[in-house]
This record gives C-alpha cells, structure tokens and sequence, in this order.
C-alpha cells in the first residue's frame, strides 16, 4: 500500500472545523510530524541520520587483530556487524575493543577460510557512539 500525505492528514479542512479552530496547534504539530515520517518510512531511514554512528567498510583477514581508522568520531560506545560481502565464508566471530591509545581494534573470524587464506573480505561495520 502506498502511503499518501494527502490522503491521511489535510489539515486545511480540520481546521476550518470549530474543533480543528480550537486544536489548530496540536493539528499543525502533527501535520509536520507525518510530513517528516512518512517520507522517512519510505525508505529514507538511515542509521547515520538517526543514530549517534558511523558507518564504515573495512577490509578484514579471518583472525587478524585490525586497527579501524575512525578519525575523531568521540567516544565509541559500540560496534556491531552489518554486513559482511562473501560469497564462500560466514562470519563466525567478531570482537573489538579499544587499545592503549584509544583506537578500534576489531578481530573476525570466518568460516570456511577464504581462499587465499589472507584474502580479505569487506565488512560493514556500525560504530555507535556516546
């Protein structure tokens, strides 16, 4: 089903009521609230956007220590995986942390091994922050 603005919120017409006259403040709140939503639902969601990360690529060997260029992003809070590209190997393990000077360390494992055993395979990676 397509969403349309039109059809779900015409605040003209609710607020030539007399409710509509005596709620005009709540109706135009809401009418910008849908006017963000919606086109957002549709497919403009993003985490970079509505999320305090980053998103990064990175090129990873199966059980390899990696420092991840961040550059000064602020206070990593979290890292998680968000896609890995291979068309042979599963990640099995993924871990990170962050070393004596305060840069990300990650560390994949995958599963086959990729051929040759020191290809490296891109991996999206989330980084959330505080």
């Amino acid at each position: 089903m397509k969403i349309e603005l039109v059809s779900i919120f015409e605040t003209s017409r609710l607020i030539a009521t007399k409710s509509g006259a005596e709620l005009t403040e709540l109706i135009m709140t809401f009418a910008n609230f849908v006017k963000q939503v919606v086109p957002a639902l549709k497919g403009g969601l993003t985490f970079e956007d509505n999320f305090n990360c980053a998103a990064k690529v990175v090129e990873l060997s199966s059980d390899v220590e990696q420092v991840v260029d961040v550059g000064r992003l602020g206070s990593i809070t979290d890292v998680v995986v968000g896609r890995v590209v291979s068309q042979s190997s599963l990640l099995r393990d993924f871990g990170w942390w962050l070393d004596g000077d305060n840069r990300l360390v990650v560390k994949a494992v995958f599963l086959p091994l990729p051929s040759p055993a020191n290809a490296k395979i891109d991996v999206r990676l989330l980084i959330f922050l505080s």
